[in-house]
């Protein structure tokens, strides 16, 4: 069977399964926009591949919307299909957008969307508001009734937040908990114990971590009041992540896409 007539039959399964399905097919792939996203939910994007030269590797590129770097997640080839899965846990705000690169065995990479610079040219879909009314910004606590509650104001990185790995300084302010014992608390980084390397000054909670890797990270902070007794456990969780000033200058410039789009390219849909 040809690769073109290959490329039919599939396209027409894929449609005659139903309505609710959105795609772009170029000459050497097709790819399936993710539709319907709830706030939370892990999102997969999935890359079927029409060319006869194999792909070796694949990398997924994300972002919420209207932040400036990407995050980077390695893909994986699964029934015909390389794919990827955005954790649900990053899968918050009015939208993510998205790049695929692929890499060609035998020479240069592919895009989707297929362009030139398609960081700058990104793939997105919307985000559906969960039915809870949550504040992203809010540290998450664990309500107990064995606990004191206090009020921890975080300074830094912000819950959610996006940031490069020399940058992190985790920080919180107890100035109006007078009733926190400043000499007895625990810092938690990753489920590790933070403690030792960690710095309190006049009321300011401070962790500078070594070698942080990319991706996410939790941070949990343990206190006791001057009378013995827990204080409401606080914590959160933020990014890290490289930067994607070079890899996306680095694809414009020295990246091959190789073949044509057609008339119907991802680059065009968004």
């Amino acid at each position: 069977m040809s690769q073109g007539i290959h490329r039919i039959l599939f396209l027409l399964i894929l449609f005659c399964n139903g309505s609710d399905i959105f795609g772009q097919s170029t000459t050497q792939y097709y790819h399936k926009n993710p539709q319907s996203v709830q706030d939370g939910q892990d999102v997969l994007i999935s890359v079927f591949m029409f060319i006869p030269d194999p792909i070796v590797s694949g990398m997924l590129f994300f972002r919420p919307v209207g932040e400036i770097s990407y995050q980077e997640l390695p893909m994986r080839y699964e029934g015909g299909n390389w794919a990827g899965v955005i954790p649900g846990v990053q899968v918050t705000g009015q939208g993510i957008e998205y790049v695929v690169i692929l890499h060609k065995r035998k020479w240069g990479r592919i895009a989707v969307p297929l362009s030139s610079d398609p960081f700058n040219n990104p793939l997105s879909f919307t985000i559906i508001p969960s039915k809870k009314d949550i504040d992203q910004k809010t540290p998450k606590v664990k309500a107990s009734t064995q606990f004191v509650d206090v009020d921890i104001l975080i300074l830094s990185p912000e819950t959610g937040s996006v940031n490069r790995p020399e940058e992190v300084v985790i920080a919180a302010s107890l100035f109006s908990t007078a009733i926190i014992d400043k000499s007895n608390f625990r810092i938690l980084l990753d489920g590790q114990d933070q403690t030792k390397k960690a710095i309190m000054d006049e009321g300011i909670l401070t962790l500078v971590p070594d070698d942080l890797s990319i991706g996410l990270h939790s941070v949990e902070l343990l206190f006791k009041t001057t009378y013995g007794l827990d204080v409401t456990p606080v914590e959160w969780a933020f990014n890290v992540n490289k930067g994607m000033v070079n890899v996306s200058e680095g694809f414009k410039y020295k990246g091959n896409i190789g073949g044509q789009a057609s008339s119907n390219t991802a680059s065009g849909i968004n």
